[in-house]
């Protein structure tokens, strides 16, 4: 039974990157980047915001400021459900854990 659940699920980084880009995981990671970019946007980039000094720079350190709040939400999402797949396999106490569709 174990060997039947290992192909079904990939493992190591081939198995992380295709939970990464899951449709769920994907989704909610660009919901949270357009929520939290922003809010890290105006805090680090006020001065230039401000003056309006809009160059090749600023857009540049903006697309970063998106890229981390959606890295850190794949990531935990990646680890959870990898989590879950682990305490399945090993027959341990199951944790509830519910994914809400956004």
């Amino acid at each position: 039974m174990p060997s039947e659940e290992r192909t079904s699920t990939p493992s190591g980084l081939w198995g992380f990157l295709v939970l990464w880009f899951q449709q769920a995981t994907v989704r909610r990671a660009v919901i949270v980047a357009m929520i939290v970019g922003p809010v890290l946007t105006l805090i680090n980039q006020y001065d230039a915001i401000a003056s309006g000094s809009f160059g090749a720079r600023f857009f540049f350190k903006m697309g970063l400021t998106f890229l981390v709040p959606y890295s850190v939400s794949s990531y935990s999402s990646v680890m959870a459900l990898r989590a879950a797949q682990r305490s399945r396999s090993t027959g341990a106490t199951p944790v509830q854990i519910t994914i809400y569709p956004i």
